[in-house]
């Protein structure tokens, strides 16, 4: 009987502890208005931090128009974005912080973001809401006040998100729309998940959709992505974490693109861009198409039938990607 009754204690402790790890935080408690007007980041950034010092649980974006600068995600933080849920980012860049500053490929200086988390573990971006960057509107903005050339300003313009170093990353369920850089960038993350991730972002310079930047253990599924650049980039712009693809089937620059960065591991190690965009059995594909064109020139790959919907290599796996 004692020990019945400590087990029935042990499991008690136990659901309540994580009982109290899946509270939910809603930023309009927290004073967001969700009516596009002044900006929500501040209030949704406190919001986060409440559930953070809890110990972790969602942070919850009812539907509304959130206007926002810089969020910062932090550890075991699941951001849920409601059915008309919006975070709009503001058309000031200098509204935006660079939590940790890198140069990419090309020399640039970039890392400026709308939504990011560094060195975070658990974090997790979710449900039917959207986040716009406005990358139209701030790029106009943008080059009224910096009269440089194109290829030296774009840098400082944010990307939509961007996670850096993190463990156990989940995207899934999100529209990301017109970013005034890249997409996504995710940086010598391990364990990462994004699946069913709608990008529509085009109309600026770099818009590449999801960029795996010295990533490891990543799995990108059910995408649907139409990008101004590269829908899909592999790249290392650090030595200290490669990228390792042992065995990837099939690829291109146009849909998907390996380079840009310092080191690749692979038999595709070398190669800089190769016409045309992935298809991935039974039709399944991804695509770049630029404001005026689609490219169109399919690499297959020969995939046994019963992977006919993915595309499989040591630490990647691409699957069920939309036609």
């Amino acid at each position: 009987m004692t020990t019945k009754r400590l087990c029935i204690f042990l499991f008690t402790m136990l659901f309540l502890i994580t009982g109290a790890s899946a509270e939910t935080f809603n930023v309009k408690k927290y004073g967001a208005r969700g009516n596009g007007k002044k900006l929500d980041s501040p209030a949704i950034q406190k919001a986060i931090d409440a559930c953070h010092k809890a110990g972790g649980g969602t942070v919850l974006v009812p539907a509304g128009t959130y206007l926002s600068a810089t969020i910062v995600l932090k550890d075991n933080v699941t951001l849920h974005l409601e059915k008309d849920a919006l975070i709009l980012g503001t058309t000031d860049y200098k509204a935006y912080d660079n939590l940790d500053p890198f140069t990419e490929g090309l020399g640039i200086d970039v890392g400026w973001a709308l939504l990011v988390a560094v060195d975070a573990k658990n974090v997790t971006l979710e449900g039917e809401g959207s986040i716009d960057g406005q990358g139209s509107a701030l790029k106009e903005r943008h080059i009224k006040v910096d009269t440089r050339p194109e290829g030296k300003r774009w840098g400082l313009r944010p990307f939509l998100l961007r996670l850096v170093r993190c463990e156990g990353v989940t995207v899934r369920d999100v529209t990301l729309k017109y970013a005034g850089a890249w997409t996504s960038h995710y940086f010598q993350c391990r364990n990462v998940k994004i699946d069913n991730v709608t990008i529509r972002s085009f109309g600026v310079a770099h818009n590449d959709g999801i960029n795996i930047d010295g990533c490891q253990h990543v799995r990108i599924s059910n995408c649907d992505i139409i990008s101004g650049d590269d829908a899909l980039c592999f790249k290392t712009t650090s030595s200290k974490m490669g990228c390792h693809l042992p065995d990837f089937c099939g690829t291109a620059a146009a849909g998907v693109y390996f380079g840009a960065g310092k080191r690749l591991y692979g038999p595709w190690a070398g190669y800089e861009r190769l016409s045309g965009f992935v298809q991935l059995g039974a039709g399944y594909h991804l695509v770049r198409r630029s404001e005026n064109r689609q490219l169109v020139h399919p690499l297959r790959c020969k995939i046994p039938a019963e992977h006919e919907r993915c595309c499989v290599s040591g630490s990647l796996l691409l699957s069920g990607v939309k036609k």
